[in-house]
């Protein structure tokens, strides 16, 4: 079942700009306003809409991108305006990006990114769209080009082997039109997820490495419920796991991981018959620190 479930979300479902544009990412925008004052609140009342649709504008930069998801990735944006400079604005922006669990109800996070001090240079007139690359010369939109890209890799990523190469590809060729964005004074309150702390580790043998086993564990683990050998396959891929954190290359990739998935494995061990439970542990708590040896 899960072999045709992947082959359906592969299908080609068109070729026109417009399909695909529509395909991509379900945006759920939310912008508060509250530290700025009502005439301020009142000028960015369409700034919602304008993220809403920049965000369904995406196509893929690279031709060859022909296949979309049936199911468009929820994709949160929450933005708090902090403060206003003239025309000109600061943020909290707040990033989180979710995947269909295998008949399920239920989503997955698989990509979460949160700074502060954002710049927002708020033109109400202005219209953005995504297939336009002159956007990222602005902070705010870069951001939001550049995380959308690195959601599908991740989203691909975790539905084939080495599926997200496209969309890697396609950030690590506009990673110098990306950089200047994050050379503004900003805070990240989540550890960086910026092309230069994260893209020269994709690109290794051990983020080859990284991304084998982020597909296992999406497909043999987290998608497998019903399947007798979920549990010892998850064990597995946490082992594989541990060793490759342990090589200590890869600091960005696993606070991703960490930042992603520490509840839902937690989850995923409770699951687990006790005998399994005691194999998993070790690793466990080596991937995931914030996680209590006494909750296990």
């Amino acid at each position: 079942m899960r072999a045709t479930w992947l082959l359906v979300f592969l299908a080609l479902i068109g070729s026109s700009s417009s399909l695909l544009a529509q395909q991509w990412i379900n945006p759920i925008v939310e912008i508060h306003t509250d530290a700025v004052s009502d005439q301020d609140a009142e000028r960015l009342s369409g700034l919602a809409s304008q993220v809403t649709n920049y965000l369904r504008s995406y196509q893929a930069t690279d031709p060859s991108i022909t296949l979309v998801p049936i199911v468009p990735i929820n994709y949160k944006v929450d933005l708090t305006i902090t403060e206003s400079i003239g025309t000109d604005y600061l943020s909290d922006l707040r990033i989180s990006v979710f995947r269909p669990i295998f008949e399920k109800d239920t989503e997955s996070l698989i990509l979460i990114a949160s700074e502060s001090g954002v710049p927002i240079s708020y033109k109400p007139s202005q219209i953005y769209m995504s297939s336009d690359l002159g956007s990222i010369q602005d902070p705010f939109y870069a951001r939001l080009h550049y995380y959308t890209g690195m959601a599908l890799a991740l989203y691909y990523d975790s539905m084939d082997t080495y599926g997200g190469d496209p969309f890697w590809k396609a950030l690590q060729k506009l990673q110098a039109e990306y950089e200047p964005a994050w050379q503004t004074n900003t805070r990240t309150t989540l550890p960086s997820l910026s092309p230069r702390s994260i893209l020269p580790e994709v690109f290794t043998q051990w983020g080859d490495h990284f991304r084998d086993l982020w597909f296992m564990y999406h497909l043999e683990a987290l998608d497998a419920e019903g399947d007798p050998k979920r549990h010892i396959n998850l064990t597995f891929i946490l082992s594989e796991l541990a060793k490759l954190n342990s090589e200590n290359h890869l600091h960005t990739l696993f606070q991703l991981l960490r930042d992603t998935k520490t509840t839902e494995v937690a989850n995923l061990y409770h699951a687990m018959p006790r005998s399994d439970q005691a194999k998993a542990q070790p690793y466990v708590l080596q991937l995931f620190p914030s996680v209590s040896p006494t909750s296990l």
